[in-house]
């Protein structure tokens, strides 16, 4: 039974990979064809940043879609998350200019939800068919740094987050980036209220250990 679902969990990733990348180079003609179309431009942008991970080409498209927001105005939630996600996981922006970013995405996008009469975030797909599909089709560090900057960021789901990161530094153990960002979520008061006395290595160890232990109660109760 785990067996099958692994292998439709592992075909249903797959699928959504696909889409993502069919989304990604429709936005890519798109853009091509129509530059000033915000649209093609942000989902291009967010291949990519996520499925391709050419942070160089991305790096310049995040700055034209946030000067094309600032230009039009007024503030754009889904433009602001992937800056605020690229700035974090690429470490070329300072923390607070990161959290100001997620902040007036998460107010723009409250009010875009109000409006519109949905609770849904504009980010669900991104993170669902982009952020959360590319990490468990490929495992690598990498992509579950992105998932987690995303969970943490946009969702404030740091249960979450705090697990992605858990699996990107498995993956990418000698990872700086992944490192920092981790410490951040866990010693920046911001996120869990005050900041903890330990890194990111500490809380490897206790979710090793709780595993662990997990184990061996499932050992027992099997036995």
């Amino acid at each position: 039974m785990q067996a099958l679902w692994k292998t439709r969990q592992a075909k249903l990733n797959f699928k959504m990979m696909l889409k993502a990348r069919k989304m990604g180079r429709e936005a890519e003609q798109l853009y091509l064809v129509e530059p000033e179309n915000i649209i093609a431009l942000c989902n291009y942008t967010l291949y990519l940043h996520v499925i391709e991970q050419s942070y160089e080409r991305a790096r310049k498209l995040y700055r034209y879609m946030l000067e094309f927001m600032v230009d039009r105005g007024p503030d754009n939630a889904f433009v602001l998350y992937g800056c605020a996600i690229f700035g974090a996981v690429s470490l070329e922006e300072d923390w607070d200019v990161i959290k100001d970013w997620a902040f007036r995405g998460n107010m723009a996008d409250a009010a875009r939800g109000k409006k519109a009469g949905v609770a849904a975030t504009c980010y669900n797909l991104a993170n669902a068919g982009f952020y959360k599909a590319k990490a468990l089709f490929d495992q690598k560090g990498e992509s579950w740094h992105n998932f987690a900057l995303c969970r943490m960021l946009v969702y404030h789901d740091l249960s979450g987050a705090r697990d992605a990161f858990i699996r990107a530094v498995h993956s990418s153990p000698h990872d700086k980036r992944i490192i920092s960002n981790f410490n951040v979520l866990i010693q920046d008061p911001d996120y869990y209220g005050k900041a903890a006395p330990w890194d990111c290595y500490d809380e490897l160890m206790a979710h090793e250990v709780s595993r662990e232990r997990s184990d061996l109660v499932t050992a027992n109760l099997c036995s």
